[in-house]
């Protein structure tokens, strides 16, 4: 995550610095630089560009790791993140460096921002009137665009494999669980009402599969009206048409929003387990609460403070005692939220993971409890 916002912030900043970076010399436009500017915007852009879709296909590959494979966050920072990291460190580096020293960084037609593009200036689209492209420079210009949307579409077909793949496994683990879950009769005598209902299983499992699905096409649905547009672009440049005005406009004012579309994407589990828990509260301020406590859930003592004495009880003392009170013959056992998905299980009538299960524990079923419980 913290690679993914570095990357936002490269992007957005050669966005921000775009209009006022181009050459003063060119007609028509807020330019106020020359081709210094030009030239550095157009890199952070660039690297940007490159680095956010592979952050965020990355990401998938942690979720896949998390869920399917076992791996504890220690575990994934050990043997994987670091590489994750020099590799695209490595790739961005190898090919931002490369069209700096091509001299492939000029103007776009729109004349709004810098980035990897033929000059002089328009002359993809109005040959007649600008004259003909450099040719050596449009060769360069080619090849790099070609290997950035090639990682492009290497991003999305991996983010929908593995996506693909999560979904399977959950889909897998509740069919198996349903097949365990009432077969058995308990192995110890206990509370009848400690042992959760079919329906109950039933719509906790429903729950659990929807998210994922959620989950994972808003993953895959933000990266591709983010970048597919700019993809469409430049294939239909490079094939001899003209992109259509529509088009232009979604690339115009989607692009720059991709930071958003993470943000939003990245909080929508947490802020919809926040709401199923306190359904009273609103979406937007249920999103507001996950902004101010990090991106995760916050606590029931931060929801129920509302004199800022941090103690959660609400009287100003400090000492917690309300909160106290009200844990006072509660079951100590308490499933929360399934991450990085977000589904809050509301079952808290438990004292054991054996209670829940309604049976001691079978080989089984661990791989969906620990789905359940993510302790």
């Amino acid at each position: 995550i913290f690679g993914l916002s570095i990357s936002d912030i490269a992007q957005s900043v050669g966005l921000l610095l775009g209009p006022i970076s181009v050459p003063s010399d060119t007609p028509n436009c807020w330019g106020q630089g020359g081709s210094s500017t030009c030239r550095i915007s157009a890199f952070l852009l660039t690297a940007g560009m490159i680095a956010v879709p592979m952050y965020i296909c990355f990401i998938s590959w942690y979720y896949l790791c998390k869920l399917k494979f076992r791996m504890s966050d220690e575990n994934f920072t050990i043997k994987t993140e670091m590489k994750i990291h020099v590799l695209i460190i490595v790739i961005v580096a190898s090919i931002t460096f490369m069209a700096l020293i091509l001299d492939t960084f000029h103007a776009v037609p729109t004349k709004t921002h810098c980035k990897i593009a033929a000059t002089p200036l328009g002359c993809r689209v109005h040959p007649d009137f600008v004259g003909a492209c450099d040719a050596i420079i449009t060769i360069r210009v080619d090849t790099l665009t070609f290997i950035i949307h090639s990682l492009r579409g290497v991003c999305i077909v991996a983010m929908i494999i593995m996506m693909s793949m999560i979904y399977w496994h959950a889909t897998k683990q509740i069919r198996a669980f349903h097949r365990n879950s009432f077969c058995c009769r308990p192995t110890v005598e206990s509370n009848p009402n400690q042992h959760p209902s079919r329906e109950h299983m039933s719509y906790l499992s429903s729950l659990y599969r929807n998210e994922i699905v959620i989950q994972t096409s808003c993953f895959v649905g933000a990266f591709c009206i983010t970048y597919v547009p700019d993809s469409i672009i430049y294939f239909v440049v490079k094939t001899g048409g003209r992109p259509s005005s529509f088009l232009k406009y979604t690339y115009r004012y989607l692009f720059p929003l991709g930071g958003l579309f993470n943000i939003l994407v990245y909080c929508r589990p947490k802020v919809a387990s926040l709401q199923r828990d306190n359904p009273d509260r609103w979406w937007p301020h249920c999103f507001w609460l996950v902004l101010r406590a990090g991106g995760d859930i916050p606590d029931q003592a931060f929801l129920n403070d509302g004199n800022g004495d941090g103690d959660g009880d609400g009287d100003g003392d400090g000492d917690g005692n309300d909160i106290e009170q009200q844990r006072e013959g509660r079951p100590r056992f308490s499933v929360p939220s399934i991450y990085p998905f977000g589904v809050r299980n509301e079952i808290e009538s438990f004292d054991s993971v054996e209670a829940f299960n309604g049976r001691s524990m079978t080989a089984e079923d661990s791989a969906l409890n620990l789905d359940l419980e993510e302790i």
